[in-house]
C-alpha cells in the first residue's frame, strides 16, 4: 500500500479529478494502465495487488492525522517531497 499526501502551495488549486485525469494521462503514455476512482477527498488506485491512496491536504496541520494512522496501522513512513521536477 503506498499512501501519498499533497499539500498544495497557497497559490495553487488542486482538485481531485483533474489530477487523477493528468496522472492516467501521463501513465497511459508509459503504458500503464491504471485507473483512480475518487471516493470523498480520497482517489484509489490499484496496479499489480498494490493499492495507491492519494489524498492533498487544506492545511499542513492535517499531516498529523495522516502519520498518526500510518503509525496506528504500522507502516513505514518516508518523508520525502514530490514535485513536479522530480517526478
Amino acid at each position: 500500500m503506498f499512501v501519498f499526501i499533497g499539500s498544495p502551495e497557497d497559490s495553487l488549486n488542486v482538485s481531485l479529478s483533474a489530477f487523477s485525469e493528468r496522472i492516467e494521462k501521463r501513465l497511459r503514455e508509459k503504458k500503464i494502465s491504471i485507473q483512480f476512482i475518487e471516493k470523498e477527498k480520497l482517489l484509489i488506485g490499484r496496479f499489480d495487488d498494490v493499492s495507491y491512496y492519494v489524498s492533498f491536504l487544506r492545511t499542513k496541520d492535517e499531516l498529523k492525522d495522516w502519520y498518526q494512522m500510518a503509525k496506528d496501522f504500522e507502516l513505514i513512513i518516508e518523508r520525502e517531497t514530490i514535485t513536479k521536477d522530480n517526478c
